[in-house]
C-alpha cells in the first residue's frame, strides 16, 4: 500500500512538472526563430540604421511537416528604422515566428556606422532581457549586411562560420575578442579606449571566405582607425593576451618559423615629480623551432642565439608599431590613463582633460626577452 502511494505521488509530481515546463512543449519551438548573427549599418540616404538579422532555417513548417530541400540554410531579415526595437517590431510583419536573441553569436557594425558611433545601437542589447553581455562585437571594412549575405564553403550558415572563426582566432593571436560588457566598460572609462575585431571578405578564391584579422581602434564609441595583423599581435603581446601563434623571422638568407609556447606581457606607467609620464613594456616569450632553413650547417647554440635576437627584434617592432599607431589615432587602447588614475588619482585629475596630447608624447621603453626551446639561452633586446 505504501509503495502504491509513493508511485502515485511521483506520477502526480511528474505531471505537474511537465505541465509547467515550457521546454517540453514542442509547439513553443515552432513559434520562435533563433537569431545567429546581427548586423548594423548606417541607413542609406537617410538618418537611422539598417539592421540585418540572420536566423537558421529549421526545416519544418509550423504544422511540423518537413519542407522541401531549401536552397539555403538561413534567412536574412533586413529593415531600416530609427531604433533596433522598432525594426524588430516591424519584422513581425515578415515572419510568423518571434525572433529570439538568446543564442545570438555576435553583432557586426559596418564601417560607416562604427565611425558614427555605436553607443546608441548597444543600448538595446544592454537593456533587453533576452540578449547576453558576452556576445562578440565586430567591425567590417564593408557593410555588415554584405558580411551576413556572404556564403562560404565551410558552413551553410554564414553566422555560424564566422562564429567558429572567432572561436579559433586564439590559434593565431592576430585578432581580438571583445564582447559587449568589455566594450562598454572601456567606452565609459576616461583612461582607456576599446578595440574590437575586424572582419573582411577574401574574394581572391573561387568562393568568398571570411578573414578575421586586425582590429579597429575606438575613441569612446567611435571607430578612429584600423590596426594590421602585426600591429594587433603587438597589442596582444603588450596586454598579456598571447595564447598561441607563430613568429616568422629571417636570419640572412634563412627563413625560420617558431611556435609561441608561452608568452606574457606587462605595461607599467610611472609619474615623476613633474607629472611626466614614462611607460615600460616588458615582453617574455618561449618559442619552439618548427621550421628552419639554410641554418642546418650552423651549430645550434649559435643558430639559437641568432633566432632569439631576430625574434626579439620582430616582437619589439610589432609592439612599437602598435603603440605608435594608437598615438597617431589619439586613443589610449592600453588603459594607461586608467592605471595612472588607480595609483595617482590626484595627479590624474589634473591630467585627464589633456590626456590625448600627453599620450601622444609618450616614448615607451620596450624590453623583449626570448627563449628558444632546447639548448638556447635567453637573449634580451632593449630599445
Amino acid at each position: 500500500m505504501k509503495h502504491r502511494r509513493t508511485v502515485a505521488v511521483v506520477a502526480i509530481s511528474l505531471a505537474i512538472c511537465l505541465t509547467f515546463t515550457g521546454c517540453w512543449d514542442g509547439r513553443e519551438l515552432n513559434t520562435i526563430s533563433l537569431v545567429a548573427g546581427v548586423g548594423v549599418d548606417a541607413a542609406k540616404g537617410k538618418s537611422g540604421i539598417t539592421m540585418t538579422v540572420q536566423v537558421g532555417k529549421t526545416g519544418q513548417t509550423n504544422n511540423g511537416k518537413e519542407k522541401e530541400s531549401p536552397t539555403s540554410k538561413y534567412l536574412n531579415y533586413q529593415k531600416s528604422g530609427d531604433t533596433e526595437l522598432g525594426i524588430i517590431r516591424e519584422l513581425t510583419h515578415e515572419t510568423s515566428r518571434r525572433l529570439f536573441f538568446g543564442h545570438n553569436q555576435f553583432i557586426i557594425f559596418g564601417k560607416q556606422e562604427a565611425e558614427k558611433g555605436i553607443k546608441p545601437q548597444l543600448d538595446f542589447f544592454l537593456r533587453d532581457q533576452e540578449t547576453r553581455l558576452d556576445v562578440w562585437l565586430l567591425t567590417s571594412d564593408t557593410t555588415a549586411g554584405e558580411i551576413l549575405n556572404t556564403e562560404s564553403d565551410l558552413s551553410p550558415i554564414p553566422a555560424m562560420d564566422l562564429a567558429q572563426l572567432i572561436a579559433n582566432q586564439k590559434a593565431n593571436s592576430e585578432s581580438v575578442e571583445t564582447d559587449i560588457l568589455d566594450f562598454t566598460s572601456k567606452m565609459e572609462s576616461e583612461g582607456t579606449s576599446p578595440v574590437i575585431g575586424l572582419v573582411k571578405i577574401d574574394r581572391t578564391t573561387k568562393k568568398p571566405k571570411f578573414l578575421l584579422s586586425g582590429m579597429a581602434a575606438f575613441k569612446q564609441d567611435k571607430m578612429v582607425g584600423e590596426m594590421s595583423e602585426p600591429e594587433t599581435r603587438g597589442y596582444l603581446w603588450t596586454m598579456n593576451k598571447i595564447h598561441s601563434g607563430t613568429v616568422e623571422v629571417k636570419v640572412g638568407n634563412s627563413g625560420s618559423s617558431l611556435e609561441i609556447l608561452e608568452g606574457s606581457g606587462k605595461i607599467s606607467p610611472k609619474l615623476d615629480k613633474n607629472n611626466h609620464v614614462s611607460v615600460s613594456i616588458k615582453i617574455t616569450a618561449k618559442l619552439g623551432i618548427r621550421e628552419m632553413t639554410n641554418l642546418e650547417n650552423v651549430a645550434f647554440p649559435k643558430a639559437g642565439m641568432l633566432l632569439q635576437t631576430a625574434c626579439a627584434e620582430t616582437i619589439q617592432k610589432r609592439v612599437q608599431a602598435c603603440f605608435q599607431k594608437s598615438q597617431a589615432y589619439g586613443t589610449d587602447i592600453y588603459g594607461i590613463g586608467k592605471m595612472i588614475d588607480e595609483k595617482n588619482p590626484k595627479q590624474w585629475d589634473s591630467m585627464k582633460n589633456n590626456w590625448e596630447q600627453i599620450y601622444k608624447k609618450i616614448k615607451p621603453s620596450i624590453t623583449v626577452q626570448v627563449q628558444v626551446s632546447d639548448p638556447g639561452q635567453i637573449n634580451q633586446f632593449k630599445k
